[in-house]
């Protein structure tokens, strides 16, 4: 296997080619604009896939320059090559031309005595020793090796179609040889995701879906079966103009019709599971991989656009981003998402972005974060954090309503095509988003028939299938005749075939004929020509929805009106407080909501948390929002802020108590409105009120976007304005918390010592003692223990004042800290034991679990190990509970360093890998590293120096990235052991392929087997 060369060795140079061109010259990689002729690049690839790389100038000449004469030729590669040595010069302090790219006699060579390392060759070599060895971890290094086909940029160039071929073949071949053995051990997620990847490169593989279809059925998952075989039809019919074999049909109908046995059956079904299932296998079968991401349920069908799907599925394929253009209302949004759910290639999931409810576009980050489900990350840029989470992923994503947004969307966009070469995104836009990669795509309306049609042709347009399919949903009976038919198309052309304009008025079949339909949309005529300089589409849309506005009742009016001061989804209790007054009493409002909905004029769903929630199209609501005078808008806003300033009063001690759950699930689902109260709030001038709703949802901040709440906290801080002392301090002790959190220890001391001041000045004898201590753990990690000791002194002498159970517990917990801090553990477990006292009454599960967590480290120290393995599982327990995966996941690593040292190793092994495997998927790197340190000290245990040193160099490469290392001592007695075990030379090369590994590989590594070697890499490729 080729590994990094040793960091003893000359500068190394690194050439990728799979997946993309790039170079590296030590830990620099060359830019772009350096090459300045394509073909000084060109010279580069041919060299890297030659033979010994090497070449006669006249092949060189051939290659590159085959229609030119042999002076012409010739001349242009003395330019090609010069600038080849010069673009390899940039990172050497010389900047004399190197000496990699040689001329000898009438040759061209790369110099093969320096450390040289071409993917190509390292694929190769990687891929014929684990199709020897049958050893699925092998597989696995081969398979990561190949980032992607042959230079795809060059896809037309002769020199690297037959090679390209070749190695995509070699890559099939390693997949299915790691399929079929995964399948055969039982080990069936694995063995999904191999015949997964396979379909990503060959889509009417036959082999790998019938394998899918196979484990799917055998682990009761019969509709996804049934679902990959209708994907095998359509691509095999679609690639090859061909059926599937007889084999796959009969599987197919034995699983439709419930014969297909029960227990998992290899790709090959004689192969025997129980023969050929390793020792160290699970004894049950896995359950194979559930479908990645977060796409919306589907609540009406789809209808037509097949041809569209066909193309757009294959322009998706071969470009990074596709964005769907076209006016309101034509179905941009419907057939973004249909072309998520059917799009191949991407095994890690389709994933939704809705960007409609945006304000601010400094948010678009933080949408984007939350929509991935990845947890923001300590004063970590999330653009940094979206980027390393999906760089070496196969995601989809749909960024849905750009239009508003659109230079934070090409900044978004460009950051993460250029970071993340296998992710493609979808967008969908009212114009151009304007990045490099984007494809534009027009979305047409639907197709309409002809007025001299036959019926029976008719029936079959897109446009008269959308109109039946919604108006049988409102009244089932409704059923087409002759004449119905010539007028349903009618109305179809008379709306331009626009998607939601048919669907509107569908919705009226219940209460008025086709004839009346088409004869109260003629009567708007007038809507439908004005305008001149208005498209079409825009008139026919706009003539739809205010037909069905001037249909509803005057109730049903005001409300939808009032309805268009959501930003996106609402509740009906929100809908109430908010919408209610006038003409509307808050018991009618369930009535007209449920009138509204049945016009398609409210869209309802169910959110993640299980709660109903409607919504409003970005398009209707714009109409609603122009039937309000600014007068009633400017009440709306005020009503809206003044009901999530409420909600923010009463969630926030049920925030901090037994219902902490139901309490963060509701907030997660009014997160749009809560920002639009504040900005309006902000926009406004009224900086109380924004510094109230700020503060008010700090547990929710803290627990689910701390950067984002900690920056709405910044902006009311910062703003100028008369604010009460009280709403001040709220703010000033949510900002301090919250900086401390993210370890900005300057800028939480800023906020700490402006709250003790004015604590002292306004002579809040209950707050004072918690401020006093947070100021002392503030002052602790700037170097100044002593004062910080002193000031939580203090503070807890005044404890006896503290009668709100919050406060109590932040005075409890950052003396504790402190206390921490100093190894004085005999305290710690004094002021936890009390801080446990004070959750278990409030009901606070965090403070519990902090209380344990604290406990059982006080007990590691004491080296009592069974009580601290105890207080670590129940604080595991309790963070589970709460349903805080990342906060479970950050105190295996502690549970698991017990278990290391009573000798339970395979335990330790266990937890390490799922706090590892689990923070990584959530974007966290801090505690990761505890992991990796971890994994490296049972690596000692076991005798595999080796492999803990590359675990540690891996670890101190996210070190230098972070500026730390939690549990500094640990880190450094294992680098001091791991050197004590190996001779300088060796240390220092597995150190250099840890430190080479990017974080991708050091995860996939740690998850190996434990005599596993190290994934290929760069020379000291940038991580």
């Amino acid at each position: 296997m080729t590994t990094a060369p040793r960091s003893t060795d000359p500068i190394g140079l690194g050439i990728q080619l799979l997946g993309g061109f790039s170079v590296f010259v030590g830990p620099q990689v060359i830019p772009d604009a350096a090459w300045r002729l394509r073909k000084a690049r060109a010279l580069i690839k041919v060299l890297a896939l030659a033979p010994g790389h090497r070449l006669l100038r006249e092949q060189v000449m051939e290659m590159l320059w085959p229609d030119a004469d042999p002076g012409a030729a010739g001349h242009s590669l003395r330019q090609a090559l010069h600038i080849a040595r010069r673009a390899l010069a940039l990172p050497l302090e010389s900047g004399e031309p190197a000496a990699w790219l040689l001329s000898q006699d009438q040759a061209l060579a790369l110099e093969p005595t320096v450390s040289l390392w071409i993917d190509v060759k390292a694929f190769e070599r990687a891929a014929s020793a684990a199709l020897d060895s049958q050893d699925t971890v092998a597989l696995e290094e081969a398979m990561r090796l190949y980032a992607g086909d042959l230079l795809p940029d060059d896809l037309y160039e002769a020199w690297t179609v037959e090679r390209r071929d070749v190695l995509r073949a070699r890559y099939l071949s390693v997949l299915c040889e790691l399929a079929r053995l995964c399948q055969a051990r039982g080990n069936l997620r694995r063995a999904a995701e191999a015949w997964q990847r396979i379909l990503a490169v060959e889509p009417a593989h036959e082999e790998a879906h019938a394998a899918l279809m196979r484990i799917y059925a055998a682990s009761g998952q019969r509709s996804a079966a049934l679902r990959q075989y209708q994907i095998l039809r359509d691509a095999l019919r679609r690639e090859l103009d061909a059926g599937p074999h007889a084999e796959t049909d009969r599987l197919h109908r034995d699983i439709l019709s419930g014969r297909y046995p029960q227990g998992i059956v290899a790709a090959d079904a004689s192969v025997s599971q129980a023969e050929e299932q390793p020792p160290h296998a699970p004894a049950e079968p896995e359950q194979p991989p559930q479908a990645a991401g977060n796409l919306p349920p589907v609540l009406t069908s789809f209808i037509g656009r097949e041809q569209e799907l066909r193309t757009l599925r294959t322009l998706v394929a071969d470009a990074r981003m596709v964005t769907l253009v076209g006016p309101a209302g034509c179905g941009k949004t419907r057939l973004a998402l249909q072309l998520a759910r059917i799009v191949e290639g991407c095994p890690d999931g389709a994933w939704w972005a809705d960007l409609a409810a945006i304000t601010d576009p400094q948010l678009l980050p933080h949408v984007l974060a939350s929509a991935l489900s990845l947890r923001e990350e300590r004063e970590r840029d999330p653009m940094e954090t979206l980027a390393e989470h999906l760089r070496a992923k196969r995601v989809l994503i749909v960024l849905d309503n750009c239009e508003h947004v659109l230079d934070a969307c090409a900044s978004a966009v460009d950051t993460l095509l250029r970071s993340c070469p296998r992710l493609h995104i979808v967008a969908t836009s009212r114009e151009r988003i304007g990045v490099a990669a984007e494809r534009l795509w027009p979305v047409p309306p639907l197709a309409v028939p002809a007025p001299d049609l036959p019926v029976e042709e008719s029936l079959q347009s897109e446009a008269v299938r959308l109109f039946s399919d919604r108006a049988r949903a409102v009244a089932p009976s409704f059923r087409f005749t002759p004449a119905s038919t010539r007028t349903v198309g009618e109305i179809c052309r008379r709306l331009d075939g626009m998607p939601l304009a048919i669907e509107l008025a569908a919705a009226r079949v219940r209460h008025l004929s086709v004839e009346q339909i088409l004869q109260r949309l003629s009567d708007r005529s007038g809507l439908l020509t004005r305008a001149a300089r208005v498209p079409r589409r825009h008139r026919s849309l706009e003539a739809a929805i205010s037909w069905s506005y001037e249909l509803l009742s005057p109730q049903e009016r005001a409300l939808f009106t009032r309805l268009s001061v959501f930003p996106a989804r609402f509740t009906l209790e929100a809908t109430e407080a908010i919408c209610s007054g006038d003409s509307i009493e808050p018991a009618q409002v369930l009535d007209l909501l449920a009138a509204l909905v049945d016009k398609s004029l409210v869209g309802v769903e169910e959110s993640p948390a299980g709660a109903i929630q409607y919504r409003l199209l970005d398009t209707i609501r714009q109409y609603g929002r122009e039937k309000v005078s600014a007068e009633e808008a400017q009440a709306l806003s005020r009503a809206h802020r003044d009901y999530f300033l409420r909600l923010a009063e009463e969630a926030a001690p049920l925030l901090l108590g037994g219902e902490q759950i139901v309490w963060l699930n509701r907030l997660e689902a009014d997160h749009d409105n809560l920002r639009a109260a504040l900005e309006w709030s902000l926009q406004t001038g009224d900086i109380a009120g924004a510094m109230r709703l700020a503060s008010g949802f700090g547990p929710y901040w803290w627990a689910r976007h701390l950067r984002e709440g900690r920056g709405w906290i910044e902006r009311t801080l910062n703003a100028p304005g008369e604010v009460s002392d009280a709403v001040r301090l709220g703010a000033l002790m949510w900002g301090r918390e919250l900086a401390m959190v993210q370890d900005d220890w300057e800028r939480g001391g800023e906020l700490a010592e402006q709250a003790l001041a004015l604590v002292r000045e306004t002579g809040q004898k209950e707050l004072l003692g918690p401020s006093l201590a947070s100021l002392g753990h503030v002052l602790w990690h700037l170097g100044e223990s002593a004062r910080g000791k002193a000031l939580c002194q203090q503070g807890l002498a005044l404890s006896a004042d503290v009668q709100d159970g919050h406060m109590l517990k932040l005075l409890l917990y950052h003396c504790a800290r402190v206390a921490w801090h100093e190894t004085d553990f005999e305290r710690v477990a004094t002021l936890c034991t009390q801080l446990k006292e004070v959750s278990d009454r409030t009901g606070d599960l965090s403070g519990i679990i902090e209380a344990q967590a604290l406990q059982g480290d006080a007990a590691r120290y004491r080296r009592d190990y069974p009580q601290a393995v105890a207080l670590f599982a129940q604080a595991i327990e309790l963070a589970e509970h709460l349903g805080d995966r990342y906060y479970a996941a950050t105190l295996k690593p502690r549970l698991a360093d017990v278990t290391r040292i009573v000798g339970d190793a395979g335990r330790a092994h266990a937890l390490y890998l799922d706090s590892l495997v689990t923070l990584h998927g959530l974007g966290e790197r801090w505690f990761l590293m505890r992991s990796l340190v971890g994994l490296a000290r049972l690596a000692l245990d076991a005798g595999l120096p080796s492999r803990a040193a590359r675990l540690l160099g891996a670890a101190q490469t996210l070190r230098d990235r972070l500026g730390a290392l939690p549990d500094r001592e640990n880190f450094d007695r294992a680098v001091t052991v791991t050197r004590g075990a190996l001779d300088e030379q060796a240390f220092a090369a597995a150190w250099s392929e840890g430190r080479a590994m990017t974080l991708d590989q050091a995860v996939a590594y740690a998850q190996e087997h434990e005599d596993a070697a190290p994934p290929s890499a760069p020379p000291q490729a940038p991580r």
